[in-house]
């Protein structure tokens, strides 16, 4: 892959299970010692993954109370619609989706009719739909067709006959790489903190071309941070980009309730990670994903479309979803050729999923997204991550340190039990406790801002596009069959 320039850095002289990236600067002598409490906090929450799409009774039961909550009625949500989802109907897996089903734009309009087998609208027919949406953020060549009542699995039978028939056609799926985004418990809180500007800071090379990184999630917290940490990105995200933490209630009572929500906190943690890797980057934050961890493939794909136009060449998406049929999601894949066409140089980069298995998880399976697997904190593989031929690269995801946000967690989401001691409060009280609210989090979501954040940085301090960063950190990597290029970026814990 090397075209005789150096690399981006020399890796360390032992790289021991995984290639080092930038020296020494993640050593774990920067970063204050993970205590007996963070060690049983992440083996918790390690124990939890892997198991995330296996269909267990105690998932399935925090995903009806998921619905349950979401379809009350909710107070200061004119803005932004509650979304709603189902279940599809399988026992080996849980996939989220939209009721409603999308489209190619021609395939409908009959100007792609000479390449097909048969008329998309006579099966359209079977079902009653209302009249197709263009979807205008996205060129208007994706429509999403919004039935008027059908099952999901009458959803899911119209599409296979459309894909047998020849015409791209699937389900809206959901984001989340878990039916609960956070895992089961969630983030760990932790009397750890890191200054900021990092120690590694005076290192870093001149920025000869400025560069963003998107990271499209839940949104980012609207709190400053005394600290210094993820300074101006709330400010530059807008109301459209800000996390709200509290939206939906545990109770009958519509409205907040005074705990963080199933998903608030997780595009906080994310940006923190890329600003670790990547301080002198711009992070900007986007967001796709409501406070429960519920977002469309669709609303990602306008997110993503989006990021470009407000000049980010790095979009990281530690979300995703396998799907029906392991079909691609047909809105990111329109996203992905938009992108390729009008915005040639900005990369992706997505967590490929918790699931243990090889199954593809989307955004990361599709061929131009990098697509990042999980080591465990002592560099070797971790059996609950997604792997495969599809997977490019991996990082340490257990036990990753970041930024996270003020707020108490429900009894309910994270109870007492072994590894926990029942639901955390951000920052914790008490003398040696932290003025700002950090963590601790396991999951392929929190690998991938590590790559998207060492890409970015390659980036700008070598003044070349992201794929050419890319190719040059992969350069330094380990090869591990199934986990892509192994790369040691932050420590674990």
């Amino acid at each position: 892959m090397s075209n005789g320039e150096p690399p981006a850095q020399q890796p360390a002289d032992d790289r021991g299970a995984a290639g080092t990236v930038f020296g020494t600067d993640f050593a774990t002598t920067a970063y204050p010692p993970a205590d007996d409490r963070d060690h049983a906090g992440v083996a918790a929450q390690v124990g939890s993954l892997g198991a995330s799409r296996t269909g267990s009774d105690d998932l399935r039961r925090a995903l009806r109370g998921l619905q349950e909550r979401r379809s009350r009625p909710q107070e200061g949500l004119a803005a932004r619609p509650v979304l709603q989802f189902s279940l599809l109907p399988d026992q080996d897996s849980l996939t989220l989706v939209v009721d409603e089903l999308l489209m190619m734009a021609a395939d409908l309009d009959g100007s792609t009719a000479a390449f097909r087998r048969g008329p998309a609208r006579d099966v359209l027919a079977q079902a009653d739909f209302h009249d197709p949406v263009p979807v205008d953020e996205l060129d208007r060549r994706l429509v999403r067709l919004v039935p008027r009542s059908a099952s999901v699995q009458t959803l899911r039978d119209v599409a296979a006959r459309l894909r047998e028939l020849g015409y791209p056609c699937g389900l809206n799926h959901v984001a989340p790489l878990n039916p609960i985004i956070k895992g089961t418990g969630g983030p760990e809180n932790t009397a750890r903190t890191l200054s900021f500007p990092p120690p590694w800071t005076p290192q870093l090379l001149a920025a000869p071309s400025p560069v963003t990184v998107a990271v499209i999630d839940t949104g980012i917290t609207a709190a400053d941070r005394s600290d210094g940490w993820l300074a101006g990105v709330a400010d530059a995200a807008g109301p459209s980009g800000i996390d709200p933490l509290d939206v939906y209630s545990w109770d009958d009572t519509p409205g907040p309730d005074g705990y963080l929500d199933y998903g608030a906190g997780h595009g906080t943690f994310v940006a923190g990670i890329v600003q670790q890797v990547a301080p002198k980057v711009t992070v900007r934050s986007y967001r796709a994903v409501d406070s429960d961890g519920i977002g469309s493939e669709v609303d990602v794909a306008k997110a993503m479309l989006a990021a470009a136009r407000d000049g980010a060449t790095v979009i990281n998406l530690s979300l995703g979803s396998e799907t029906d049929a392991d079909q691609p999601p047909l809105a990111i894949r329109v996203a992905l050729d938009l992108l390729a066409e009008q915005f040639p140089d900005v990369l992706c980069v997505a967590a490929a999923g918790n699931s243990g298995t090889e199954r593809p998880a989307w955004p990361a399976a599709f061929r131009e997204v990098v697509s990042v697997a999980a080591l465990r904190a002592d560099l070797q593989p971790a059996a609950w991550s997604n792997r495969g031929s599809w997977v490019d690269c991996s990082t340490i995801g257990e036990g990753v340190f970041s930024t996270y946000v003020r707020g108490v967690e429900y009894e309910g989401f994270d109870p007492p039990g072994p590894g926990s001691d029942g639901p955390d409060t951000f920052p914790e009280a008490g003398p040696d406790a932290p003025e700002e609210p950090w963590a601790l989090w396991s999951g392929t979501s929190f690998a991938a801002p590590q790559i998207a954040g060492a890409i970015a940085r390659i980036s700008q301090e070598r003044g070349i596009p992201p794929r050419e960063a890319c190719r040059r950190m992969l350069g330094l990597g380990v090869p591990v069959p199934g986990y892509g290029t192994a790369l040691h970026l932050l420590p674990g814990s």
